[in-house]
């Protein structure tokens, strides 16, 4: 994980990348995992550029809302928009939070939030 374009724009972590990828390979090196370029098929690196442009990620963000104080619990966003009827949301960036089993939660609480208010 690396910070969202807010906190590290685009032309900064660009110039960071040849390290970055230095030391991911150092630390794969470290548990026995190393191999030289020649046998290297393909390496393909993304940014949080990459992931806002092919994806439409706000802010480049892969993981959806941070986990600091102010973005879990009872201030995470709801499933249910305040405002336009009818508009819900799930995944990670939601309630009750990031990780398959809570992605998959907050699917599931959703569903039940539609299904009481159009039964």
């Amino acid at each position: 994980p690396v910070p969202t374009l807010r906190d590290l724009p685009e032309e900064r972590l660009s110039s960071l990348v040849p390290t970055i990828v230095a030391q991911v390979r150092a630390r794969l090196a470290a548990h026995g995992w190393s191999w030289s370029d020649q046998e290297m098929t393909l390496e393909r690196v993304w940014t949080p550029a990459d992931w806002q442009r092919r994806f439409g990620l706000y802010d480049g963000s892969a993981f959806g809302a941070a986990h600091s104080w102010r973005q879990v619990g009872p201030y995470r966003p709801r499933n249910k928009d305040p405002e336009l009827r009818g508009m819900y949301y799930v995944g990670a960036s939601t309630t009750p939070g990031t990780g398959l089993p809570l992605a998959i939660l907050s699917g599931q609480m959703t569903a039940e939030r539609i299904e009481q208010d159009f039964a």
